[in-house]
C-alpha cells in the first residue's frame, strides 16, 4: 500500500485551479496507479476533512521542440477534488 506522500505528487497551481478553489475544488498531481478511493482517503488523512467527490484526468505527454532539440514531456495523472463548501486549503 502507498503513504500519502507517494499517492499525491503535489498540488496543481494554474489560473483554472485557482477559479475552481473559489468553489472549494482543488487539482492534484497524483501517481499514475492511483485510484479514487486511495485519493479520498490519502486527502482526508493529510488534510483532516473527507471529500465529497473525485474526478481523474489523464493527460498524455506530448513532444516539444526548443530550436533543433526535439524531446517530450511527461504526462500526468490529475485529480480535482470537491471538499465540502467553504473549506479552504493553503498550499505551503
Amino acid at each position: 500500500m502507498n503513504t500519502n506522500a507517494q499517492i499525491i505528487l503535489r498540488p496543481y497551481l494554474t489560473e483554472r485551479s485557482n477559479e475552481l478553489a473559489a468553489e472549494s475544488v482543488y487539482c492534484f498531481v497524483v501517481t499514475k496507479r492511483a485510484t479514487k478511493s486511495d485519493i479520498l482517503r490519502a486527502l482526508s488523512d493529510i488534510y483532516k476533512t473527507k471529500p465529497k467527490e473525485v474526478r481523474i484526468v489523464n493527460l498524455p505527454s506530448k513532444r516539444t521542440t526548443r530550436g533543433a532539440k526535439v524531446g517530450s514531456r511527461p504526462g500526468i495523472r490529475k485529480a480535482y477534488v470537491k471538499f465540502p463548501a467553504g473549506t479552504k486549503i493553503e498550499f505551503v
